[in-house]
């Protein structure tokens, strides 16, 4: 049986005391919450980013020793890049620019970039030529000679993007059309720099470049010896 001071205490309402403290707790609670899932959010970018970051750099790494480990010299060695020859058709001739690689730090020095060259073949690719200006430098057995840029005139589809004068005559030859393939091996980095030593039978080459994680500067660098080096490893 139940007494008439049970009954009211079981039908007793929530003070408004009592509805401010439970306000109050759910209120920190969410906002716990809340913190949490930004944190966790901010976290799981931070580390998805890491991962990419990390997968470019192993790529990096990976195209850049194979590019030396794979040349039969260094033609050009300074603080800024380096040429690297590939005797691709084994005929010992290193005058040939599409046998060229170079690896150097662009312009504004904030990334390591490649530069290939092919040999564009086009008939009368010369009357679409609207100008040229010069571009970059390679060397080619004893000389050193320059890459020309090149604009086409609108409407006129040029197969390659440079020209270089490998008869000496200033003259627009048929074969001297090139296309010149320029690519980001690193970007978003500062102090880049090449150390090129030279012990016997074993060139060595390290490309040396600060990159920012996580708010903080780290330094990488990327080494590797030639392997090809043969009979004209001194061009």
């Amino acid at each position: 049986m139940r007494t008439r001071g049970t009954h009211r205490r079981a039908g007793r309402a929530f003070t408004l005391v009592e509805l401010q403290v439970a306000l109050m707790v759910t209120g920190i609670i969410l906002a716990a919450v809340v913190s949490l899932s930004f944190a966790l959010n901010a976290a799981q970018r931070d580390t998805e980013d890491m991962g990419r970051q990390q997968a470019v750099l192993r790529h990096a790494d990976g195209r850049i020793r194979r590019l030396i480990q794979q040349s039969n010299a260094i033609v050009v060695a300074e603080a800024g890049g380096i040429q690297l020859w590939h005797d691709d058709d084994a005929d010992g001739d290193p005058n040939e620019p599409e046998e060229q690689s170079i690896i150097r730090q662009n312009a504004d020095g904030t990334a390591v970039e490649l530069l290939t060259l092919e040999r564009a073949f086009q008939d009368g690719w010369a009357s679409g030529v609207e100008e040229r200006e010069d571009w970059f430098t390679i060397r080619l057995g004893d000389e050193v000679v320059m890459v020309h840029g090149l604009k086409a005139v609108e409407g006129f589809t040029l197969k390659g993007n440079a020209w270089i004068d490998e008869n000496g005559d200033a003259l627009y030859d048929s074969d001297e059309l090139f296309l010149v393939r320029q690519a980001n091996l690193v970007s978003g980095c500062s102090n880049i720099g090449f150390l090129i030593t030279c012990p016997p039978y074993k060139p060595f080459v390290a490309v040396q470049f600060d990159l920012e994680e996580n708010g903080q500067m780290n330094t990488y660098q990327v080494a590797a010896s030639l392997w090809c080096r043969d009979g004209h490893k001194d061009l």
